[in-house]
């Protein structure tokens, strides 16, 4: 997690050194920058994770989609219902008044009953053109569609309602109701507009379009643009076209069609833009970083109050624990059953608690069980945590192969949850116990890094010092050996 420290120093720099650039040299600094994402492992972590931010927004717009077609399903058999009153009405009453265009509205309400109201858009989705969702209006999606033909139709049929003067606070109580679901798809619309225009993951893709750009024709080699013939506004303009407002991109798109126009000054317009994008990678990225380094900032000052202040009251805890625990099993007439796990489990979880971050205790889930699992409702990774107790306590005593053991189960929950919430790091805490004899514990690593997954192991020494023994070093090697059967 160091490199992570080191990291966010080296990210804030280069975000430093190209945000201060203009002009030329600040597109060339865009391409180093862009280039240096890329190619570090650290950066692509994060834009993973920035990445699983949007798709979670993405989730959440595609639910809010499905949820209004549910609606509108709903609504339209309730309007196909009113429909048909109406339509009994008319057949059956004999002083029907003077109704223009009465033929006309008896096929309004055949259609009602009889046509499939949502055809026309069974081929379309909801999936977003995020090359598009620049545009002021984006383009409408199936569900959009629906709740439009809805409304139209709930508008048309409170028109005839009202002129019959049948059905008319149902046919008005069913037009407020497609109202409201045509401004849900509206809100929810905008919503992810907003999200896409604002996250890392779409200021990071403006980036690659102007790499590319400057990696087209017009910038295979910068010196080709200190030549005289060459219009040196050509990556601005084509930038204008693809990203600006319309007024800038009609002008760049006129510049470009006219090449013996006056040059306007497109960098004061394009840059402001380059550097905008530049800030949202930046503080997304340093955030989603800042983030995990959180997490580890409390395990470590956990870990240094209890061997360094609270050891004595924890180990008195344990203790009292214990004799608890013995006595109530003699009284029953049973062995002792120790839980010392979740006793010091729920210890670290009250830590994390009080310091503002929430925690579910061990919580089921399938088959897996971890100690204590982050807020999963949550866009950032949440903290996974495994906890082991090792050492001597009344005459047992645990060690190597129990560590091994929770090692194995922290990876099977980091498989579980990165599928599910793109999970990658989890923590193995290992409270040690028991007196100056109990063996201690040492790895030989601080980060193990396993696949697409960092386990942090923290061994927290709350028992007695032993002063004989060397600590017994758990190696990340012996643990993908036996982890793999070899």
């Amino acid at each position: 997690m160091i490199e992570t420290k080191q990291w966010v120093a080296l990210l804030e720099q280069q975000y430093v050194t190209v945000s201060g650039r203009k002009h030329l040299d600040l597109l060339l600094s865009t391409r180093k920058f862009v280039k240096f994402l890329e190619s570090d492992p650290q950066s692509q972590r994060y834009i993973g994770e920035s990445t699983y931010i949007w798709e979670t927004r993405t989730k959440k717009w595609l639910s809010d989609c499905h949820e209004i077609r549910d609606e509108l399903h709903s609504l339209e058999l309730r309007i196909r219902g009113v429909g048909a009153q109406i339509e009994r009405y008319i057949e059956d009453t004999d002083g029907i008044p003077d109704l223009r265009g009465l033929d006309r509205h008896k096929l309004f309400l055949a259609k009602i009953r009889e046509v499939d109201w949502f055809q026309d858009w069974a081929d379309k989705t909801d999936e977003l053109k995020l090359d598009l969702l620049h545009i002021a209006r984006p383009d409408q999606t199936q569900t959009g569609h629906m709740a439009s033909h809805v409304l139209n139709i709930s508008n048309s049929l409170v028109k005839l309602a009202t002129a019959l003067a049948v059905q008319i606070e149902a046919s008005r109580e069913l037009n407020q109701q497609a109202k409201r679901l045509w401004r849900k798809y509206g809100s929810a619309q905008a919503r992810v507009k907003n999200d896409w225009m604002s996250s890392g993951k779409c200021a990071l893709e403006q980036l690659r379009t102007i790499v590319s750009i400057m990696d087209g024709d017009v910038f295979t080699d910068p010196e080709n643009l200190k030549g005289p013939k060459v219009r040196r506004l050509m990556p601005w303009a084509l930038l204008l076209v693809m990203y600006a407002p319309p007024d800038l991109r009609r002008e760049a798109e006129y510049w470009l069609r006219q090449p013996e126009a006056t040059n306007p000054d497109f960098e004061k317009d394009v840059e402001p833009l380059v550097k905008l994008h530049l800030q949202q990678v930046f503080t997304e990225l340093q955030f989603l970083a800042n983030t995990r380094l959180g997490h580890l900032h409390l395990v470590e000052r956990y870990k240094a109050r209890c061997e360094n202040y609270d050891w004595k009251r924890i180990d008195d805890m344990v203790q009292g624990y214990t004799d608890q625990v013995a006595r109530m099993a003699e009284e029953a007439g049973k062995d002792p059953t120790f839980r010392y796990e979740d006793l010091l489990t729920l210890h670290f979880a009250r830590y994390l608690h009080d310091h503002g971050y929430a925690v579910h205790y061990t919580p089921r889930d399938g088959v897996h069980e971890p100690d204590l699992l982050g807020n999963l409702s949550n866009e950032l990774e949440p903290i996974v945590v495994e906890a082991k107790v090792v050492g001597q306590r009344r005459g047992a005593e645990r060690g190597a192969p129990w560590i091994m053991s929770g090692l194995r189960a922290l990876l099977s929950y980091l498989e579980k949850y990165h599928n599910d919430y793109g999970v990658k790091d989890g923590y193995l805490i290992v409270f040690r116990v028991g007196d100056e004899t109990s063996k201690v514990f040492a790895f030989d690593q601080p980060d193990w890094v396993l696949g697409p997954f960092t386990i942090l192991p923290r061994i927290i020494n709350v028992g007695q010092v032993n002063k004989r023994d060397a600590a017994i070093l758990i190696k990340r090697e012996d643990f993908l050996r036996s982890y793999s059967g070899g």
